[in-house]
C-alpha cells in the first residue's frame, strides 16, 4: 500500500452490538437506531470504506465503521442494513471466542451474546468487508508482558490470516486501552494500526504512527451526536472524547471482575 496514513483520525465510528436484545450496560444499539444513524450520514454526503481504505483516503467526508468484539447480531442486523447502502465496514475477531457465547465477558445477570462463527465471517469478507484482531482473549493487554502481548496481538492476526486468506492490517486493543509497548508489538507483528479510544493524555503523551484513535457509539446516542463524533472541529472532538474517557472508566469493572 501507498499513500499517506489517516490525516483526520476522528472519522471511525466504533459499535460493539447492533441488537434488539438488552444487557446490562450501554453498548447494545438497536438496529432502528443503527439504521437512522446511516441513513443520516448518508444524506449528509459521508462516504464509507473499510478502515484500510480509511487508512490513506484524506478525504473528510470518508470514514470507517467498526465493530468491536465480532458478535453474530452484528450479521443479523447491521449487515443487512449496510447492505442496503453498500456500505462495508471492519470487523475486530476475538480469536478464541469465534463461534462461541462471550463467556470471556462478565455478563450481567448472565445476560450472554453470541459470537460471529466462521461461516458468517466468510460471507463478511466476500461482500467487502474487512477483518482484523481484537486479540486471543479479550484481556486487557495495557501494561502486559511481552509475552501475552506476542499471543494477543501476534498469533492472533496469524491465526486469522490463515484461517480466511487475508491480510490482518488492523489491531483493536481490548477495551480501547493502549500504552507504547502494545503499539511498538504491533509494529512488530506487522499491523498498519492499533485501534484504542481517545483518553485526552495519549494525544499527548503518545507519538506513535501505530496508534489509530476511534470513539464508539452507544445506547441512546442521537443522529446528530454521533455525528459529532467525526466533527473536524476540536472543542467538539474533545467534548466527545470526555464522555468517551467517563464511559471507559466503567469498563474497569468488567476487567476487574474478569479477575475472580
Amino acid at each position: 500500500m501507498n499513500g499517506s496514513r489517516i490525516a483526520t483520525p476522528n472519522r471511525i465510528l466504533n459499535y460493539h452490538k447492533v441488537d434488539t436484545k438488552k444487557e446490562v450496560g450501554i453498548t447494545v444499539v438497536h438496529p432502528k437506531a443503527f439504521r437512522k444513524q446511516v441513513e443520516y450520514l448518508v444524506r449528509k454526503g459521508y462516504k464509507f470504506v473499510t478502515l484500510s481504505e480509511l487508512f490513506f483516503d484524506n478525504n473528510e467526508k470518508t470514514i470507517a465503521i467498526t465493530f468491536d468484539d465480532g458478535y453474530l447480531d452484528i450479521y443479523v442486523y447491521a449487515f443487512p442494513i449496510l447492505q442496503e447502502f453498500g456500505i462495508p465496514a471492519t470487523v475486530f475477531i476475538i480469536t478464541s471466542a469465534i463461534g462461541k457465547s462471550n463467556d470471556w465477558d462478565a455478563n450481567l445477570l448472565g445476560i450472554k451474546f453470541q459470537h460471529l462463527g466462521y461461516d458468517e465471517i466468510n460471507n463478511l469478507i466476500e461482500a467487502g468487508w474487512e477483518i482484523g484482531s481484537h486479540g486471543n482473549s479479550h484481556d486487557c493487554l495495557r501494561n502486559a508482558t511481552d509475552g501475552k502481548l506476542a499471543d494477543d496481538i501476534g498469533i492472533s492476526k496469524e491465526i486469522l490470516e490463515e484461517r480466511f486468506d487475508v491480510k490482518i492490517n488492523f489491531f483493536s486493543a481490548p477495551f480501547g486501552k493502549v500504552d507504547n509497548n502494545m503499539l511498538s508489538i504491533c509494529k512488530k507483528s506487522g499491523y498498519l494500526g492499533c485501534c484504542g479510544f481517545y483518553p485526552m493524555k495519549l494525544l499527548t503523551s503518545i507519538a506513535n504512527s501505530v496508534f489509530v484513535p476511534r470513539l464508539g457509539v452507544y445506547m441512546g446516542e442521537t443522529k446528530k451526536s454521533v455525528e459529532r463524533k467525526i466533527s473536524s472541529n476540536y472543542n467538539t472532538l474533545k467534548w466527545q472524547a470526555i464522555k468517551q474517557n467517563f464511559i471507559n472508566f466503567w469498563n474497569n469493572g468488567t476487567i476487574i471482575a474478569k479477575k475472580f
